[in-house]
């Protein structure tokens, strides 16, 4: 079971970069809104009327998707760590189960140290990537 949360862990802590792939591709609001000029289909879609803003919509809907990884990523860490801590309080001296506790929090706290710095690295990228 402990392996079991590790993993999930993990996993979750690096799904944000993961995320952010597909986005090293567009690099410019030009390439993302060449089809406004030739297509006028496209030249009417919701994407196309915000073709002056300084905003990415593409970037704008990975920044949600990886804030809400990083907070459901970092909710399940939390939990670890709760349930760990209270396992290691009531151990009752077992000194297998204290142990454990404590590889459990030790492991949920850098999986959150993981999560903070993937999802610090995205939002860099991302910021760049409108510029």
């Amino acid at each position: 079971m402990k392996r079991l949360i590790s993993t999930l862990l993990i996993l979750l802590s690096l799904q944000p970069l993961v995320l952010a792939a597909p986005v090293v591709g567009a690099t410019t609001n030009d390439k993302l809104f060449a089809a406004c000029d030739t297509n006028q289909q496209a030249a009417n879609s919701p994407i196309c009327a915000d073709r002056n803003t300084t905003v990415n919509p593409v970037n704008q809907k990975l920044k949600v998707a990886t804030d809400i990884v990083a907070i459901l990523a970092g909710l399940a860490a939390v939990i670890i760590i709760i349930a760990s801590g209270l396992t290691l309080i009531t151990s009752a001296g077992n000194t297998e189960a204290v142990t454990n506790a404590r590889k459990r929090i030790t492991s949920a706290i850098i999986g959150l140290v993981i999560i903070a710095l993937a999802w610090t690295i995205i939002a860099f990228v991302l910021d760049r990537l409108v510029q």
